[in-house]
């Protein structure tokens, strides 16, 4: 039997808030580039992939509590928010002389531009698989595989071009290593905490 959701749609404004928020940090973030250093070894990284776990999440918990057809339209606003966040941290970071790089900015629109695209189509991945497993499999991974997909398509494609574009090609395999185990990590543990908080 599908557990009681009446508390939880107490706080369907909350939810919702907070999946705006958080996909605008994100968005804003996504050009701000940082680096740290493992022994001698550089690796680059965009603030704003730390935060999208927790966007993809936000967006199936959502489904998850208030069903396919009531979340679809606040999702895609969502992700259309996204882009607009995104285009003004472009104009935020591309003209910045502290970034860590110096960026081309016509290399960085073509970033803009594909960046964009990736992010609506895995917004629609997401949805799209997280609405056929939900009934099909157990909570955990439905929320756990959505995330991860969604999240490799932006890593093994949207992060490879961005280090291209941007000329980031100093330890790029470790630098994509290091994100794709971060994802993972925070994917499982965001789907755990979710089903906990669900059940």
């Amino acid at each position: 039997m599908e557990p009681s959701h009446t508390k939880l749609k107490r706080y369907w404004a909350s939810a919702v808030i907070l999946y705006y928020l958080t996909i605008s940090l994100s968005s804003l973030q996504f050009f701000n580039f940082k680096e740290v250093h493992f022994g001698s070894q550089a690796v680059h990284y965009s603030v704003g992939l730390l935060i999208f776990p927790f966007v993809y999440s936000i967006a199936n918990f959502l489904q998850y509590i208030f069903g396919s057809h009531n979340t679809k339209q606040k999702i895609f606003c969502g992700g259309a928010l996204g882009v607009i966040c995104l285009i003004a941290g472009f104009f935020i970071f591309a003209y910045d002389d502290n970034q860590i790089v110096p960026i081309n900015r016509t290399n960085l629109m073509w970033l803009l531009i594909s960046s964009s695209g990736f992010m609506l189509l895995s917004f629609l991945v997401c949805f799209q698989i997280f609405k056929l497993m939900k009934p099909n499999v157990p909570a955990f991974f439905s929320f756990f595989i959505a995330c991860l997909i969604s999240e490799c398509m932006v890593s093994f494609v949207s992060v490879p071009i961005m280090m291209f574009l941007i000329h980031l090609n100093s330890n790029e395999i470790l630098s994509i290593a290091l994100i794709v185990s971060y994802k993972v990590f925070a994917s499982m543990l965001l789907s755990y905490i979710i089903v906990k908080l669900i059940d």
